[in-house]
C-alpha cells in the first residue's frame, strides 16, 4: 500500500507539472501578446503597497509580497528592480520593509531568453510564486511595522547575521559563511567552482543542512519528556526554514523531520515512501506551481537515491567507517549522474572525492557557526571569539583542500536532455503497471512488450530525425544564433550578443562539436559570444570577413585562428543525408556599395537547400544588399518554386524590408531574431508580411523556434506554443 501510494504520488506530480508548464508556458505568450515588442506604450503607473520579503543587492532586486493592488486586497509576489541599488540599502538600514511604491503596468514582463533545454529565469521566478517583474517609478511610502510581523523580523535576523559575518570575518570567508547558513550565494565568489566539484547541495540549504543539525539536537537534547525534546527540535526547525525563506528542499527536509518526530512519539517505525509522500504531497497542495523548481525535483530524487535505492542496492552498512564513506559518496554520485547531467549537462567524475573529503568538514563548521551566532547574539565575547578564529581556520582549510581536489568536467559530452525521453515514458508505464499489477495476468511478458516497444519507438524516433534537417533559431534577445543540424552535422550561423552563453545552449543540447561557424559580420549582437565558444568548443571549420576578423582582435581575449577562413568569394558545402536529398549549404561574402561605412552591408549570407526546400539567412543586410543578393543568386532561385522560409534581415528593422523579396518568391515562414530593444521589427514587415499570407514569428513571442524540413514539407515548433 505504501508504495502505491508513492507511486501514485509521483504520477500526480508528473500530471501537475504538465499542468502547471502549460500554465507558465500561457502566462508568457499572453504577457507578450498584450505587449508587443514593436510598440512604444504609454506608461501606466500604479500604486501598489507590501511588505519587502527578500532582497538581492547584487542584482539590485527585492520581492515584494503585495496586499493592495490598485485599491484591491491581493496576494502576489512580484520582483521588483531597482535602478539605484541605494534606495534599497536605505530600506534595509532603517528597517522600513513595509512599502507603497509606484510601477509601470506597460512594462514588458518575462524578458527572459527562452530556449529548450536551457535554464529560463522566468520560468525559477514562476515555480517561486513571483508572478510579476516591474521596476520602481517612485518609492511613496517606507515604515516599520508596529507590531509583530514574521516578515520583518526574518529580515532583521538575517541582515544581523550578514553583519556579523562581515564584521567577524574576510570577505572571502564572510561569502562562504553566507551562503552555508543562509543559501546567500551573491557574495561567494568561489560557487561556481565548488558547484562544478559537485558540492552545489553544500551551499543550497536542503536536507544535508537540516539532517547535520537534526542529528546533532537529537544526541545533545537529554530531555526525558519526548514531546519536550520534538517540541524543541521542531521549534528550532521551524525557525531555520523561516531563515532561509522556505526553499522547496529545505521545506522537504522540515516535513520529513516533522514525520519522523510524529512517529517517535507515536512510538511507530518511520517509514520512507510514506514520509516522501506525505512530504510531497503537503508542498505541493500549498504551492503547486512549486512541480516546476529544479531544487524540488533534485532534493527528492537524492533522498530517494540515499534513503531507498542506495539501501536497496547494499543493505547493511561495512564495519568500516572509511570504507563504507567511499561507498556511500561512489554510490550516490553514480545513482545522482541522470540527475546531474539532465540539470547541468555536465559532472565532475571526482565529485565522489569531493564529497567524501568536504562534507564531513561541512558537518564540523556547520555546528561552530551556529554556536558562534548564538555566542554573539547573547553578547559572550570570551566564547564568540574563540569560535571566530576557530571557524575561520576550518573555512581556509576547506578552500585549502578544494582547491586541490580534481575537475575534470570533459566527460559525458555527448549527452542531452533528449536522451531521458524514452527512459521517462519507460518508466511511466513500468510505474502504471506496478500500480495497477494485479489487472495483468501475464506480468512477465507484459513487461518484456513494453520495454521492446519504447526501445524500437526510440530508435525509430532517432531514424526519422536522422532523415530531416532541423533550424533552430535562438532567443539570445536582440541577437542572432541560428543552428542547422543534420544527424551529426551541426553548423552555427552567428552566437548572439554574448549576454546569453552560445556554449551553454549548444551544450544543453548535446553539442560538443561544430562542423562550421558562420560569423555574418562585424557586430556585437552576431559575434558577442564567438570567443567563448571558440575557447570552449571544437570547430572544424570557421568563416568570416575581414572586418570581423579585425573586430574580434580588438576583444582582450585571445583568438585562435588556426581553423578561421577570411571568406573573400562564396564556397559551397554538400553534405550527405540519409535521404535522397543532400544538404547544400551555401556561405556567400557580399558587400554592398556602403558596406565601408556601415557593417551590416559587409558580410555573410547563408542560403540552404534541401530536396525542393529552400532557405536563406540574411544576416543585418539592407534593402539594396538584398536586391544584389537576388540577383546573384538566380541560378539557385531557379531551381525552386519559391522560398520556403527567410530569417528576416536585421531583426525586421526598416531599413532591410525588400518588397521584392516578399512579393515575388512566394515565401512561406519568416523568422525575425528581436527583443524590446529597439521596438523591432517594424509593424511596416508585420502589414506587409500579413498582406501576402506569411507566417511570420518572432523569438521575442516564440522563444526559441525549431523548423524541421522534410520531405513532406516544413514543420514549425515553438518554445511558446499557445
Amino acid at each position: 500500500m505504501r508504495r502505491n501510494l508513492l507511486l501514485l504520488t509521483i504520477l500526480s506530480a508528473i500530471l501537475l507539472f504538465v499542468v502547471m508548464n502549460n500554465q507558465y508556458i500561457a502566462t508568457v505568450y499572453n504577457a507578450k501578446q498584450a505587449l508587443k515588442s514593436n510598440i512604444d506604450y504609454d506608461t501606466k503607473l500604479s500604486l501598489v503597497e507590501g511588505i519587502l520579503v527578500d532582497y538581492n543587492l547584487e542584482n539590485k532586486t527585492f520581492v515584494l509580497k503585495l496586499s493592495k493592488f490598485e485599491g484591491q486586497k491581493v496576494q502576489l509576489k512580484w520582483q521588483i528592480r531597482v535602478k539605484d541599488v541605494s534606495t534599497l540599502t536605505e530600506l534595509i538600514e532603517r528597517k522600513t520593509y513595509h512599502v507603497a511604491i509606484q510601477v509601470d503596468l506597460n512594462q514588458h514582463q518575462f524578458t527572459a531568453t527562452k530556449n529548450r533545454y536551457a535554464f529560463d529565469y522566468d520560468a525559477y521566478l514562476f515555480a517561486n510564486n513571483i508572478k510579476g517583474q516591474y521596476y520602481l517609478v517612485a518609492l511613496d511610502d517606507a515604515y516599520s511595522c508596529d507590531t509583530f510581523c514574521l516578515e520583518c523580523f526574518r529580515l532583521n535576523v538575517r541582515t544581523w547575521i550578514q553583519n556579523q559575518l562581515t564584521s567577524h570575518f574576510s570577505e572571502a570567508q564572510s561569502g562562504f559563511l553566507q551562503a552555508l547558513l543562509l543559501g546567500e550565494k551573491s557574495q561567494f565568489e568561489n560557487y561556481a567552482f565548488y558547484k562544478d566539484l559537485g558540492l552545489a547541495h553544500i551551499f543550497a540549504i536542503s536536507g544535508l543542512h537540516f539532517g547535520i543539525i537534526y542529528q546533532y539536537f537529537r544526541k545533545i537534547l537529554a530531555f526525558k519528556s519526548d514531546i519536550m525534546r520534538s517540541l524543541i527540535i521542531l521549534s528550532f526547525m521551524a525557525f531555520i526554514l523561516l531563515l532561509v525563506g522556505g526553499a522547496y528542499s529545505a521545506q522537504r527536509a522540515f516535513y520529513m523531520i516533522l514525520y519522523a518526530e510524529t512517529c517517535h512519539l507515536m512510538h511507530r517505525k518511520i517509514d520512507s515512501y510514506t514520509n516522501i509522500a506525505a512530504s510531497l504531497l503537503i508542498i505541493l497542495s500549498m504551492h503547486p506551481e512549486a512541480i516546476l523548481s529544479t531544487g524540488l525535483h533534485l532534493s527528492y530524487f537524492a533522498y530517494i537515491c540515499v534513503a531507498i535505492i542506495y539501501r536497496k542496492l547494499f543493505g547493511k552498512a561495512l564495519k568500516s567507517k572509511i570504507l563504507e564513506a567511499i561507498r556511500f559518496s561512489v554510490g550516490i554520485q553514480i545513482l545522482l549522474l541522470p540527475a546531474t547531467l539532465y540539470y547541468f549537462q555536465t559532472a565532475n567524475l571526482y565529485g565522489f572525492l569531493s564529497n567524501a573529503l568536504i562534507v564531513p568538514m561541512t558537518a564540523v563548521i556547520l555546528p561552530l557557526s551556529m554556536l558562534f551566532l548564538l555566542a554573539s547574539s547573547i553578547r559572550l565575547t570570551f566564547l564568540a571569539w574563540p569560535l571566530s578564529k576557530l571557524l575561520a581556520l576550518g573555512i581556509n582549510v576547506f578552500y585549502y583542500v578544494g582547491n586541490y581536489l580534481p575537475l575534470d568536467l570533459s566527460y559525458f559530452v555527448q549527452f542531452k536532455k533528449s536522451d531521458f525521453y524514452a527512459l521517462l515514458i519507460y518508466a511511466f508505464f513500468l510505474s502504471c503497471s506496478l500500480i495497477f499489477w494485479r489487472f495483468f495476468l501475464k506480468r512477465r511478458m507484459l513487461l518484456k512488450l513494453l520495454f521492446v516497444s519504447i526501445v524500437l519507438l526510440f530508435i525509430a524516433w532517432n531514424i526519422a530525425n536522422d532523415r530531416s534537417i532541423t533550424v533552430s533559431f535562438f532567443d539570445v534577445g536582440h541577437g542572432d544564433m541560428s543552428l542547422i543540424q543534420n544527424g551529426q552535422t551541426t553548423i552555427l550561423i552567428d552566437t548572439g550578443d554574448g549576454k546569453v552563453s552560445s556554449h551553454s545552449i549548444l551544450r544543453s543540447r548535446g553539442i560538443h562539436n561544430l562542423d562550421v561557424l558562420i560569423l555574418s559580420h562585424e557586430h556585437a549582437d552576431h559575434i558577442g559570444s564567438a570567443l567563448e565558444l571558440m575557447q570552449n568548443m571544437k570547430i572544424e571549420q570557421i568563416y568570416m570577413n575581414q572586418a570581423t576578423y579585425d573586430k574580434l582582435l580588438t576583444y582582450d581575449q585571445p583568438l585562435n585562428d588556426q581553423n578561421i577562413m577570411i571568406l573573400e568569394k562564396p564556397i559551397e558545402h554538400v553534405y550527405d543525408t540519409h535521404s535522397n536529398h543532400a544538404l547544400i549549404l551555401s556561405v556567400i561574402p557580399i558587400k554592398g556599395a556602403k558596406g565601408d561605412e556601415d557593417p551590416n552591408d559587409d558580410a555573410i549570407v547563408v542560403t540552404l537547400e534541401y530536396g525542393h526546400s529552400l532557405g536563406f539567412f540574411l544576416g543585418d543586410i539592407s534593402t539594396a544588399v538584398i536586391d544584389d543578393l537576388l540577383s546573384n543568386q538566380s541560378a539557385t532561385l531557379s531551381k525552386h518554386a519559391n522560398i520556403d522560409f527567410v530569417k528576416s534581415a536585421h531583426h525586421g528593422s526598416k531599413t532591410a524590408i525588400n518588397t521584392n523579396l516578399y512579393d515575388n518568391f512566394g515565401i512561406d515562414y519568416v523568422f525575425t531574431s528581436c527583443s524590446t530593444k529597439y521596438k523591432m521589427p517594424t509593424v511596416k514587415l508585420d502589414a506587409l508580411l500579413k498582406s501576402h499570407s506569411i507566417y511570420h514569428y518572432t523569438t521575442y513571442e516564440s522563444g526559441e523556434i525549431d523548423v524541421t524540413i522534410m520531405r513532406e514539407g516544413i514543420k514549425i515548433k515553438r518554445f511558446l506554443e499557445p
